[in-house]
Formats: C-alpha cells, sequence, structure tokens
C-alpha cells in the first residue's frame, strides 16, 4: 500500500511538470484565445508582478480537482497509487506555484540562479524555456535555451533587481 502511494506520488509528480510544460507551451500562449488562462498569462507577461491570489488560489483548486476528478476512475485497479497520483500532481503545482512566485519576488540566494535566468528569459523570449519546475521537457521538446545573459526591460524586471541590480550580474536591464 505504501509502496503504491510513493510511486503514484512520484508519477504525479512527473505527470504534472508535463502538464505545466505543455499548458504554458500550448493554450497559455495561443494567440488570441480569450479562455481565462491564456488572459491571466498573458497580463502576467506584461506586469509580472500582477497575478492575482485570486487566480494563484484558483488554479490550485482547480488544479487538484482536475488531479482527483482524472484519478477517481484509477482508484478501483490502482487502490492507493490513484491517490498518490493526486497527491504528487499537487504538490507539483504547489511546488510550480512557489517557483514561480520566487523568481518574480524574492532576491535570488545565489548570482547564479539558472531557472531565474531561463525564466525571466522567457518573458523576453515567449517562444523558449517554458518549464519552471524542471527544463526537462523543454529539453526534450526542442525549446531549451540556456542565456549567458538576460536583457530584460526594466518594466519586466522584479523589484529586488530595480532595486539591487548587482544581486543578478547575470540579468541585465535595459530601459524599454
Amino acid at each position: 500500500m505504501i509502496s503504491r502511494l510513493v510511486f503514484g506520488a512520484g508519477a504525479g509528480g512527473l505527470a504534472w511538470t508535463f502538464a505545466e510544460y505543455w499548458l504554458h507551451r500550448g493554450p497559455m500562449h495561443r494567440a488570441g484565445a480569450r479562455d481565462p488562462l491564456g488572459s491571466e498569462h498573458r497580463a502576467h507577461h506584461v506586469d509580472p508582478a500582477a497575478t492575482s491570489a485570486l487566480a494563484r488560489t484558483g488554479g490550485v483548486l482547480g488544479l487538484a480537482t482536475l488531479g482527483w476528478v482524472v484519478t477517481r476512475p484509477a482508484r478501483r485497479h490502482l487502490g492507493s497509487g490513484a491517490d498518490g497520483l493526486a497527491i504528487g500532481w499537487a504538490v507539483g503545482y504547489a511546488a510550480y506555484d512557489r517557483l514561480h512566485w520566487n523568481v518574480h519576488h524574492r532576491a535570488p540566494s545565489s548570482a547564479d540562479d539558472a531557472r531565474r535566468r531561463r525564466h525571466l528569459d522567457h518573458h523576453v523570449n515567449p517562444r523558449r524555456n517554458f518549464g519552471v519546475t524542471t527544463s526537462v521537457w523543454d529539453r526534450a521538446f526542442g525549446t531549451f535555451v540556456e542565456p549567458d545573459v538576460v536583457r530584460l526591460p526594466r518594466r519586466l524586471a522584479p523589484a529586488w533587481l530595480v532595486e539591487e541590480p548587482g544581486l543578478a550580474p547575470s540579468i541585465e536591464l535595459r530601459a524599454a
């Protein structure tokens, strides 16, 4: 029972990372889409600090519910493994949400924060580096780029970078 739960949680976490990549590369960036997911994401690209608490909470609840609904039919066959899938999915989303929030709102603990650099690069070059939690799927599908330096317009810069640009020497601020 415990091994099924643990295996299921690992599979659920992995499934989340793929869903994160797919959602970000597809529906969130689809041109002209009028769905709430795409609209919220486009607003995030215009002003990264503007993502509402309601949208983040709705995302957590919506994706947790989706994880539960998707794994519900599997309970008869997978037992506690299905619960593990739902748990792994929810923990994966929570990790994504926290990592993403940190990129935009917390100063780096290391000047060479590759995840932060790739994500901020995505805001400038929205056809690459879709993964926040992991770069595995970007590497697998050819959308991975490891930028040496990110030239970020000041309007997209996190407050911590504007206040102390020396904290991240691999991120340069541009006037526009």
